[in-house]
């Protein structure tokens, strides 16, 4: 499990620079604003939280950015939160974990001019049953996921 979550805290920071170095650096710093949704259960909670909010400060170091983040109590409040991160101009938003799938693929084909990333689910709306395959993907938002074998 340890390993799984370095594996994510790496490839969250490494997606972070990737996205942020398109621009140049000296330009990067200044319009970039990274931002996490969490998953319930905080920012410490020794998964997918904690290890995307690592990567998060790993890139700021990296980039000299800032990144935020937004606690969820329950998955009442992912729309919400998610909203908030838009309105607050967020160029980059992760949501953390499965569970906020739905709400952050509804506000990626909202907002086509904000990036977003989910980590742990693959990006893809699959309809209302989760029965259509291959599902629908968007074009701002990168699933960030990895297999068994990798943790």
């Amino acid at each position: 499990m340890k390993k799984s979550l370095r594996y994510v805290a790496l490839l969250t920071a490494a997606t972070f620079a990737v996205g942020i170095t398109v621009a140049p650096i000296a330009t990067a710093s200044a319009s970039v604003k990274l931002c996490i949704a969490l998953d319930t259960g905080g920012v410490d909670d020794h998964s997918f939280n904690a290890s995307a909010w690592a990567g998060a400060q790993a890139s700021d170091k990296f980039t000299k950015t800032k990144a935020t983040y937004l606690p969820a109590a329950s998955t009442a409040d992912f729309v919400p939160n998610l909203k908030k991160l838009v309105d607050n101009k967020c160029t980059i938003i992760v949501g953390v974990g499965y569970q906020i799938g739905s709400a952050i693929m509804a506000s990626a084909a909202a907002n086509p001019t904000v990036k977003f990333a989910i980590v742990d689910n693959d990006g893809a709306d699959h309809g209302p049953n989760f029965d259509q395959y291959p599902g629908k993907t968007f074009p701002n938002l990168k699933a960030l996921q990895f297999s068994t074998d990798e943790s």
